[in-house]
């Protein structure tokens, strides 16, 4: 039984924001940019809430709970009260998710000691298990107690990207030779 799956759309996402928006986060948070209004609402009726602004809109960051590489059950509030970036991966992408994880770790390591952490969710939780996780975290060099690659129900995770964080995750469930598509990257 191998089926196989192609994540173009989120591996080109992933690409995307690898390339335009990590420099930036990291020049900004090197220069002083950041400031705590701009990334946190702290004021609520439930105490602390973290926002997201998404195209000028104040946004809660999503709910979530899922196991991580150490199979402990991490939630949204692990992240309270830090700067914290989010990817969507996969373990067994071939392109651009290594690339994006070699990024992060340049990101773990210069902002090591800081109130940073980093939140990776598996978009095929059916083979990312916390073991395989964890032998990936192990593989690329991921140290940080506050980086966080998660596991858990399919649906929730695709919910958790496509809703909570307004970013495209879709299973396809027939290999790009079928539809006869071809994807050229040029560097």
């Amino acid at each position: 039984m191998n089926k196989k799956y192609t994540y173009v759309w989120v591996s080109l996402i992933i690409l995307i924001f690898g390339i335009i928006f990590i420099p930036r986060i990291v020049e900004r948070l090197k220069m002083g940019d950041v400031i705590e209004n701009d990334r946190m609402n702290t004021t609520s009726a439930e105490g602390s809430l973290s926002y997201v602004l998404l195209n000028g809109e104040k946004r809660r960051v999503p709910s979530f709970q899922f196991i991580d590489q150490d199979s402990l059950i991490i939630t949204d509030k692990d992240y309270l009260g830090k700067v914290f970036v989010v990817e969507f991966f996969f373990t067994r992408c071939p392109s651009i998710c290594p690339i994006m994880t070699k990024n992060l770790v340049s990101l773990q390591n210069e902002f090591e000691n800081k109130n940073f952490g980093i939140a990776s969710f598996s978009i095929t939780p059916d083979f990312d298990t916390p073991q395989i996780l964890k032998e990936y975290a192990e593989k690329y060099g991921i140290t940080s107690i506050d980086w966080h690659l998660m596991t858990g129900n399919k649906e929730e995770v695709y919910d958790l990207a496509n809703s909570g964080f307004n970013i495209f995750a879709a299973e396809m469930p027939k290999p790009l030779e079928a539809l006869n598509i071809r994807v050229c990257l040029h560097w």
